[in-house]
């Protein structure tokens, strides 16, 4: 149950990452094609998924257990990995 649990936010938050990259891809594109004010449109859109994200780790983190602070740090940097990793 926990494995299942644990496998449903890393799912969730990826699936957020995914979505925060391709608006960053959006916003890229739209800046080199000179609507700066489509760009800030599109950008405003990140807030919600990155929100989400938070609620995730947070929820992974609560399941893991409040004493284990080193795997949500460790899950953290993943992330951070992850969202390193994105092409531009």
């Amino acid at each position: 149950m926990r494995q299942r649990t644990l496998t449903f936010f890393l799912r969730e938050i990826c699936s957020r990452v995914d979505e925060v990259a391709g608006l960053g891809r959006a916003v890229e594109a739209s800046m080199d094609a000179g609507n700066p004010l489509k760009s800030v449109e599109i950008a405003l859109g990140i807030e919600q998924p990155i929100y989400e994200v938070s609620i995730f780790l947070n929820a992974l983190s609560m399941t893991l257990g409040s004493t284990k602070k080193t795997r949500r740090v460790e899950a953290f940097c993943r992330l951070k990995k992850l969202l390193s990793s994105q092409p531009t």
